[in-house]
């Protein structure tokens, strides 16, 4: 599984996460992550997925143009590297701060 970063934005209406959701899921991709705002009336929502690796981002941004071609929404979708872990391999001393 190869993990993305859609965002979405758009005029606030109801089933734009039904919509966007369904879509990943009829991709075989799993939602891990959304955070999503309200300006006014401007929906903006980033979602972090997880898809398999015989979906390409810009397949699933296609899907998720088409899926939601009513909704009148501006979607992108990247690919998201990965992280890199931390080296704990080296012992570490730990620290408290405190104020006053």
């Amino acid at each position: 599984m190869e993990k993305v970063l859609i965002s979405v934005i758009g005029q606030d209406q109801p089933g734009i996460l039904a919509t966007v959701s369904e879509c990943i899921y009829k991709n075989q991709g799993n939602i891990e992550n959304v955070s999503q705002t309200l300006l006014q009336s401007i929906f903006g929502g980033l979602l972090i997925a997880s898809i398999p690796s015989s979906i390409s981002p810009e397949k699933l941004e296609k899907s998720l143009l088409s899926s939601t071609e009513k909704l009148n929404l501006l979607i992108h979708v990247d690919a998201l590297p990965e992280c890199p872990t931390p080296d704990t391999s080296e012992p570490t001393q730990p620290y408290i701060v405190t104020a006053a």
